[in-house]
């Protein structure tokens, strides 16, 4: 039984037996009122064979026809469009826009949702079970926004693992079907590609530099390669094989090796100096013995021929 609001009262008036009209045609000039039909329509957009029955709400003026239709299958899709009655080609102005449904919605055209509103997908009141987009707007430029409760994943369609992912603590991986690792930022299972890195450390090597840095000798550091196979500092292969390296702490590790093979060198350089030094005088010396040795031989000769 069907009732509509009287323009009269506040009460409800029941129109005819409360069964709607029964007609043929969705596309023809009709009066004002509700209807049903079990035949197929032309153009109608959720016509099923084994479910023919329509219901139609049909709203008139002299020239233009305001329809609500839904069909009677399971889905419950609810269709509307507005009709030139008039118009010198019907066949063009038949197309039904799609209102809503209980499940799968498709729509033809954008749909706008006002700056400063947001679209919720989930439960109606707890944040952390639904996802929430929003795009906030100033005077000029705006911000969007997408807030999830959980996880946030990304995926081509069709598939079922996740190509990006975000957890509730900020935390993203890229390339894992699994979740992203709790304990790092940014996790990627692949190559990285960039013109430029900027990695920021609480330390630097230069603290070889400093004059009371005690510089190993190096007869300890070829006891400890002989004894560990890795340089003291340097994690072993097998530490980075499972732990991988952390580019900051291995950066300024690598920087205080070649700071301390730089003042290995220095110190070579000034025992080669020095021995160049002492054997430049060691020559000079030999050749002043020479000299002098040269001098009493001639001397000797020289009484002996007398």
């Amino acid at each position: 039984m069907i009732f509509v609001a009287s323009l009269s009262g506040s009460h409800a008036q029941q129109i005819g037996t409360g069964s709607t009209t029964s007609i043929t045609n969705f596309n023809t000039v009709i009066p004002t009122g509700m209807y049903h039909t079990d035949k197929a329509q032309v153009n109608y957009p959720n016509e099923v064979t084994a479910w023919p029955l329509k219901h139609l709400i049909n709203l008139r003026n002299a020239s233009n026809l305001f329809q609500i239709s839904s069909a009677y299958t399971h889905d419950d899709r609810l269709f509307f469009r507005k009709v030139v009655v008039n118009s010198t080609n019907p066949n063009g102005n038949n197309e039904w826009f799609e209102l809503a449904t209980r499940k799968t919605n498709f729509f033809k055209e954008n749909q706008h949702i006002a700056a400063n509103k947001s679209l919720y997908l989930g439960h109606e009141g707890e944040a952390a079970r639904r996802i929430k987009i929003s795009f906030v707007s100033g005077t000029t430029n705006g911000d969007s926004y997408i807030d999830y409760g959980g996880k946030l994943y990304f995926r081509p369609a069709g598939k079922t693992e996740s190509l990006i992912a975000f957890d509730a603590g900020g935390n993203v991986s890229i390339g894992f079907s699994s979740s992203p690792d709790n304990k790092r930022k940014l996790t990627v299972n692949g190559t990285i590609t960039a013109n430029e890195i900027q990695v920021k450390t609480n330390v630097w090597a230069d603290f070889v530099f400093d004059p009371s840095y005690k510089l190993p000798p190096l007869k300890d550091v070829k006891l400890h390669i002989g004894e560990n196979r890795h340089l003291p500092g340097i994690p072993t292969e097998s530490e980075v094989l499972e732990n991988g390296i952390n580019l900051s702490d291995m950066t300024v590790k690598l920087l205080q090796k070649v700071e301390e093979l730089t003042l290995y060198a220095i110190q070579q350089q000034e025992t080669i100096e020095k021995q160049q030094e002492f054997m430049l005088q060691q020559a000079q010396n030999i050749h002043l013995l020479y000299e002098e040795i040269k001098e009493l031989k001639d001397m000797k000769d020289n009484k002996e021929t007398k």
